[in-house]
């Protein structure tokens, strides 16, 4: 049997990162648009979370809410080896 509750706070906790996620590129269209920015495309769930391409340069971004003020080794040595696989490309 399924524990509801359980599978509630998943679709709760998911919900709040990608409202996170919203926000942030929320916040990347406006600078996009202001003045002195040069920032000309932002592309979601790509390759990564945020694309950003500015005149010079691409940056991608992992966008997590997380309520924990660090990570563990191992979320951090996977984000390292899927950054290294986008870069590759």
């Amino acid at each position: 049997m399924i524990d509801t509750a359980r599978s509630q706070r998943g679709g709760i906790a998911n919900w709040q990162a990608l409202d996170y996620q919203k926000r942030f590129v929320a916040y990347l269209a406006i600078k996009m648009l202001s003045d002195g920015h040069r920032i000309v495309r932002v592309t979601c769930e790509e390759l990564d979370d945020i694309k950003v391409e500015e005149e010079s340069k691409i940056t991608y971004y992992q966008v997590k809410l997380t309520s924990s003020p660090t990570l563990l080794p191992k979320e951090i040595c996977n984000s390292m080896k899927l950054f290294s696989s986008i870069e590759a490309n």
